[in-house]
Parts: structure tokens; sequence; C-alpha cells
């Protein structure tokens, strides 16, 4: 096998896991060939064996390696390849789910390298409606995903057990990819991102910081970063939530009109050492645009800490310190543990959340 190329971001476990799926997944590792000893393997890749062991020892679990006595490591001949249903809540097209779009993009093709046909149904909170609303079973979105006979559900946000059409779902193994606060199974780690945005404006000196996020209605997501911040020693001089909003009124034109309502009220004090958290780079150009209009003078000197998607960059109208969601890792965990439900492993501690990753000034 060519020398797969390594970043420093990842652990290196996940990077030779999924250099080898995606050989498997591709043909270059076909059914029944033999891998290359361990100490052999790893000195080709120019890594710590133990990296190379740890990745055999999943995929073996899994059941994409068998280990033969004499023979080594053997490719498994995979089986037919089976359906997966996704059920999405909301509708990626809209531009508050810009991420769910690159979402897709990469489950899609984890589950393809994985030996899985991933079949979408988007958009299911308006195709629903109707039975949430009058309790009138909608069978006709229920039989269409019925009828692909999937083997396992991903679930983003969806929840089946809530419609009655949809009670033989329950039935499948079902990946919930939601955060813990909503009772789901998998998500990105924010206690990793308060963590870091906070650690950093402290490094740096800074000891207040606006707070502005989307408002996800959960009063521990506040109390999160109140927490994170008292441990930093450092104030939230105010907090701004941007309210859900129809898919008529962009992001732009709400983070405007709330930001500028907010500071019109705000008797910022005369340090030039400010900051601002911003939990989501959508919102980044309204808010920019307000601090122009109605923000204290200074306010370009803001140390500036966004939370952003992996994969996905926004032109942002300031410098910007990134920390980032790794869509990624996280896709990577939601087929490992849709994998280990299905070949009925044991299953890792849930919640996963992953955690996000801190870069430099963009």
């Amino acid at each position: 096998m060519l020398k797969p190329s390594f970043n420093a971001t990842e652990p290196l476990d996940l990077q030779v896991e999924r250099a080898l799926l995606e050989a498997i997944g591709s043909g270059r590792l076909a059914a029944g060939e033999r891998l290359a000893p361990t100490a052999t393997l790893a000195a080709q890749w120019e890594i710590n064996p133990i990296h190379l062991q740890r990745a055999l020892q999943r995929l073996a679990r899994l059941g994409y390696l068998e280990r033969k006595p004499r023979l080594g490591t053997v490719v498994r001949a995979r089986r037919k390849r089976s359906r997966v249903a996704v059920l999405i809540e909301n509708d990626p097209k809209e531009e508050r789910f810009h991420s769910l779009r690159k979402t897709m993009q990469l489950l899609d093709a984890a589950l393809e390298r994985a030996g899985y046909d991933a079949h979408f149904f988007d958009n299911l909170h308006q195709r629903f409606a109707e039975e949430r609303d009058t309790a009138v079973p909608t069978l006709e979105v229920s039989e269409s995903i019925r009828a692909l006979r999937p083997v396992a559900l991903i679930d983003f946000g969806f929840d089946p057990v809530r419609y009655q059409s949809m009670q033989w779902a329950l039935e499948l193994p079902r990946v919930r990819y939601c955060t813990p606060f909503h009772g789901g199974e998998l998500s990105y780690s924010r206690e990793s991102f308060f963590r870091l945005a906070f650690g950093h404006l402290a490094r740096n000196g800074f000891r207040r910081t606006l707070l502005i996020a989307r408002d996800s209605g959960n009063a521990r997501f506040l109390e999160m970063a109140r927490r994170n911040a008292r441990e930093q020693a450092i104030e939230i001089s105010r907090t701004i939530l941007i309210p859900e909003c129809s898919p008529e009124i962009s992001l732009d034109s709400l983070g405007y009109k709330m930001v500028t309502q907010a500071l019109s009220r705000w008797q910022p004090d005369d340090s030039p050492r400010e900051a601002m958290i911003v939990v989501d780079d959508i919102l980044l150009r309204g808010v920019a645009r307000a601090l122009e209009e109605t923000g204290p003078a200074g306010w370009r000197e803001w140390e500036v800490v966004v939370l952003g998607v992996k994969g996905i960059r926004h032109r942002y109208p300031m410098a910007v310190t990134r920390v980032e969601i790794p869509l990624d890792e996280l896709v990577t965990e939601m087929v490992r543990l849709l994998e280990a439900k299905l070949l009925k492993r044991r299953l890792p501690p849930l919640p996963i959340e992953v955690p996000c990753r801190l870069y430099g000034s963009k």
C-alpha cells in the first residue's frame, strides 16, 4: 500500500483507520488479500506500530479484517451492500442549516466506503407536519422509507418515536446525531468550544467579552459558557442571543438587527481589552455591520473568536481566531457506532462528543 498523508490535527489512530477503510472500500485492498506484517507496514508508513495495531484491532472487531493463524491479517469479504436511511429533521437548503449539507456529503462517502448505500430523507419536520398537528399517520413518507428495507437508521434530530406511522422503525438499530442536551448519542463537544475560546482569551490577557450565539433554547448551553468564563476569570459583559428565524429572513439581517438593538443599550468601559465570542461564524457579517454602525470606539481592536465548521469557509469582515467542528471525525465516529450496533459489538461510552479544534487567526 502507498503511504497515506497524515496531518497533525487528528488522532493518528483515526487517520490510519480511515486510510485502511478507504483502501478496502475502493478495492485497492481486495477481499482475501493479506496485509503486510504490522512492523513492516508501520515502517513503510513511518508511524509508531502501536497506532497501526489499534486501527487493525478496531477494523477486525467491526468485521473488515480477520486475523488468521500463520496468515496474518486478511481483508474479509464484505456482505452485500445494505441500505441505511438517514432521517433529517430540517431542510439543508436553508442558510441556517448550512453545515448539514457538508455533513451529508461526508456521511454519504463514509457509508459508501463502509459498504452501505445511504438514502437521505430531509425536511421531515415539514413533511410530517400533518401527523404532528392532527395525529393522522403520514403513511406516504413513512412507507417510502420503509420500502427501502433499511438495515439501520441515522437520525438527525427527527426522532421517529414521536410518530405513529414510524413506529416500525424503532425495531432497527439507530444512531441519534443530536446534542446530549436533547438526548442524542453523538455530537461535537460544546464544552470543548467554550474551553478553547475562553482559554485563548485568557492566555492573551483578555478579561471581558461579548458572547453572541444563536438561541438554542437550552439554559445548559449558557451555563456552560458562564462556567468556562469563570474558570478563566473572564467576565461576559453582554450576552446577545439570535433567535431562530424563518427561511425568508437571513441570519445576516437578523444578526445585524439583534446586535444593533443590544449595542444601543450597552455602555462599555473605556478598556480596549474587550473581546467577542461568536458561536456560529455565519452570523459574523451581520455582527460586523452592526458594530461598524453602532459599536463603541476601538471595537476593531477586539479579539474575535468564532465557531466554524471544518471544510466550510466564509469570507470574514475582520481578523478572527477560529475554532472548528471536525465534521470528518464526527462522521467517522457515526459510522463506527452504526457498525457496532449492527454487529452487536460492545458500544463505546455514550454520548460521544468529538472535541473542537483551535486554529490561529484567519
